[in-house]
């Protein structure tokens, strides 16, 4: 039987045997270069050594004799500690090999890291980008980036040890500011902060209105004010309050309640007066250290027109009478076949008097025109059903079938009107005449029974109602 003896590095006793050794098999050097030996103790064998690839740069072994291995470690400039191996082996020997592990202490390096500028400072627009310098020792890199709160407006482009930074406009007045973190690969050496504060917006303080003429008519009887007009403001870096001209001037306008200050809204009493008026709107700047001068707009009311109407309230008709006249062929004045009606109503206390008036109380007299109508077989003439509309003023006494006949005659008498108008009389004596320009009546009829409602309206506004129900007894003129 044949016998296999194993042999290491570390030798065996008894029959001398191949082997090797090596001592010592763990070096230890300081971070500055060095060199150690190792001593080789081979018995019946060639040895080789190699160093590990992973070391080579900063380890390496030289055979010196066949008894010795001179060890050098080149200077070790990190931190971090390190270590290699280096293999002897026994050439074809079966012996196995030894392996001498070599550490490197790290070396005692001094971090820093500064940042130059620290603090950067732009304008509110227009700014240009600005650069930092990044300083460091012992080998530390390191990471930049912007806090949140200011991402949105500050960018960073790296490029080496520089970092450009540059800031969005600024869209408010008021500064902002905000940190860019730099972070060193040693945690030990700490965050460090750029500082980016940013003015506000430059604001040039301006205080301007338009329009800075304002005309309003006279109003209209049926409202107290006229239809409100705006004045946009425009006001930067102040404020402002209002003064009026002529003191006065509260009593007939009106500043409505707003709940922006880029705008005024205005409105006017109705001028009931034969002459116009006016007044200046001053815009006050209240910082008078600005310089901004205060704006003026000029406000002006149209004198109320002549009237051909003397009514001062609206007139609610209470009918008790009505007298009612119809010339049945073609007049002269209607566009087509018709028939002419007058209309007399009359109110309580007021007289007919053949179409003169008298007593007291109110009148409303209508000349219209219907189609052409003729008497029934009992004689009797019947106004059509329908809506009667006031002709307009270029018509003059000329009507279609379903007019009123417009007043057009300026000069009329409140006893003897032209076209549709209203009157009131005190003890005989006219003491209201009001030519009506616009409106309707409405007839209506259930057997011989009428409903005449009316809706017309003077050359104010005031309005003139009423209903009248009951026979017609038309007459023939």
């Amino acid at each position: 039987m044949a016998a296999f003896l194993m042999v290491s590095c570390e030798g065996k006793s008894g029959t001398e045997q191949p082997s090797l050794e090596v001592s010592p098999e763990a070096m230890t050097f300081e971070a500055g270069s060095g060199t150690q030996q190792a001593a080789v103790t081979a018995q019946g064998v060639e040895w080789t050594h190699e160093v590990a690839a992973e070391a080579a740069e900063w380890l390496s072994a030289e055979r010196s004799d066949d008894k010795t291995l001179t060890v050098t470690v080149a200077e070790n400039p990190a931190p971090e500690q390190r270590s290699g191996r280096i293999t002897v082996s026994a050439e074809g020997s079966g012996v196995a090999p030894c392996v001498i592990t070599v550490t490197q202490q790290a070396a005692d390096v001094a971090y820093g890291l500064t940042l130059e500028p620290a603090i950067l400072e732009f304008a509110g627009e227009g700014a240009p980008a600005q650069t930092v310098t990044v300083v460091t020792q012992g080998g530390l890199t390191w990471t930049a980036e912007p806090e949140e709160a200011i991402a949105g407006w500050v960018t960073l482009a790296v490029e080496g040890d520089k970092i450009t930074v540059t800031a969005a406009d600024n869209p408010e007045t008021a500064p902002r500011s905000g940190n860019i973190v730099v972070t060193p690969s040693v945690e030990s050496v700490g965050q460090k902060a750029i500082r980016v504060v940013q003015t506000g917006k430059e604001v040039i303080p301006e205080l301007s209105a338009t329009p800075t003429e304002l005309t309003f008519p006279c109003g209209d009887v049926t409202s107290e004010y006229t239809e409100p007009q705006t004045i946009q403001v425009t006001a930067v870096g102040t404020t402002w309050h209002l003064m009026w001209s002529i003191d006065n001037a509260g009593e007939w306008t009106d500043v409505m309640p707003n709940d922006t200050r880029d705008e005024i809204m205005l409105r006017l009493k109705r001028n009931g007066t034969a002459e116009p008026r006016t007044a200046s709107l001053f815009i006050v700047p209240d910082n008078d250290e600005l310089g901004l001068q205060t704006v003026e707009v000029k406000v002006t009311q149209e004198a109320a027109p002549e009237y051909r109407s003397n009514l001062t309230e609206n007139v609610e008709l209470k009918v008790t009478q009505l007298v009612s006249l119809i010339r049945p062929g073609q007049g002269s004045g209607i566009e087509g076949e018709g028939s002419y009606w007058t209309l007399t109503i009359l109110g309580p206390d007021a007289e007919y008097n053949g179409g003169m008036g008298g007593g007291t109380g109110d009148r409303l007299y209508i000349h219209m025109a219907s189609t052409l109508i003729e008497p029934n077989d009992d004689g009797v003439y019947e106004l059509p059903e329908g809506t009667y509309t006031v002709a307009t003023a270029e018509k003059e006494d000329k009507v279609a079938p379903g007019e009123l006949i417009y007043p057009f005659n300026l000069n009329a008498s409140a006893m003897f009107p032209t076209g549709t108008t209203y009157t009131r009389l005190e003890n005989g004596t006219y003491t209201v005449n009001a030519p009506l320009v616009s409106g309707t009546m409405t007839v209506s009829r259930s057997g011989d029974t009428y409903t005449l409602q009316f809706d017309f309206k003077d050359d104010q506004g005031y309005t003139v109602t009423g209903t009248y129900e009951g026979p017609l007894n038309a007459q023939r003129a």
